[in-house]
């Protein structure tokens, strides 16, 4: 499995943050915003406020404008710091996200959800050591966080530091059996690591928790395809593009899989879909030179 490969699933995976209410910001309507003779600490409320109705929005520009709002009246108000630094590494603002995070740990260094969030921005960066740090910062403040032992997981399997990602995934399940995409982490690694059969084991428990899954059908077909199950790895591909029409790159991996098979006609079909689809000009071009090899 070649870098760039490794890095785009770790993409597709993501890395795990709590929700932005999670937060507790106590949101207001946008329409209430009436004031009568604000103090300074009701203003600064009020524009952190506004600031989480829009970030949960999804307007992560105002709600940038709204925390520094807020932070001018109030520059000692640490959610504010903790909700614009989340703001900015959504729009990919890393440096200036890492800041915010820790700005808010110097008012508050116990915050250990605020560790995890500046984690996920070093990891960004692809600073997988101090991401690595940050996660078992929040670790050692809250041993039960489940989301940083997901999250350093993915920091150390891109460091290619397997066993310890293996490691991290399992405590992750541990502590949340029914967490679906730890599974599919877990999957991945053992991929990595040429360890098919716990790799299917657990793309087969993602299936259980979450049947309409296209993504876990998908990689598990991967891995039967490696093992030379082509049949299998068809009825995985097949399943996830019933769940997900648009999903190209299961159109490529079962025309390859036909071809195995020496069903050309239908391999040429799905190479041609994921043509159609896809924006990958790399695989665009290994399709067309399959297709022309199919067809002589």
């Amino acid at each position: 499995m070649n870098s760039k490969l490794f890095g785009l699933l770790m993409l597709i995976f993501g890395l795990l943050t709590i929700p932005a209410h999670s937060y507790s910001p106590h949101p207001l309507i946008l329409s209430s915003f009436v004031i009568s003779q604000p103090t300074a600490d009701e203003t600064a409320q009020t524009y952190y406020s506004r600031g989480a109705v829009n970030f949960d929005r999804g307007d992560y520009n105002q709600a940038i404008i709204d925390f520094t709002q807020a932070l001018d009246i109030d520059p000692n108000f640490t959610n504010a710091y903790v909700y614009r630094g989340i703001a900015y590494r959504k729009q990919g603002g890393y440096e200036q996200a890492i800041a915010d995070f820790t700005k808010a740990l110097e008012l508050d260094p116990g915050y250990a959800v605020v560790y995890n969030e500046r984690g996920l921005a070093y990891n960004m960066q692809g600073n997988y050591d101090l991401a690595i740090a940050d996660f078992t910062k929040t670790l050692e403040l809250d041993p039960n966080y489940v989301i940083a032992y997901n999250n350093r997981g993915l920091s150390y399997r891109y460091l290619k530091r397997c066993e310890e990602a293996i490691a991290d995934y399992t405590k992750a399940i541990e502590l949340k059996p029914d967490y679906t995409i730890v599974y599919l982490n877990r999957g991945l690694t053992y991929r990595y690591l040429k360890r098919y059969e716990e790799a299917i084991a657990d793309y087969t428990k993602a299936i259980e928790l979450e049947p309409d899954s296209s993504l876990a059908y998908s990689q598990r077909g991967i891995i039967y395809y490696r093992q030379e199950e082509y049949e299998k790895a068809i009825a995985d591909y097949t399943k996830a593009i019933e769940m997900d029409p648009m999903y190209s790159i299961a159109y490529y991996n079962r025309g390859l899989a036909n071809k195995k098979l020496n069903r050309i006609g239908e391999a040429i079909m799905d190479l041609e879909r994921f043509i159609s689809l896809s924006s990958n000009d790399k695989l665009i071009e290994r399709a067309k030179n399959v297709i022309k090899e199919s067809e002589q």
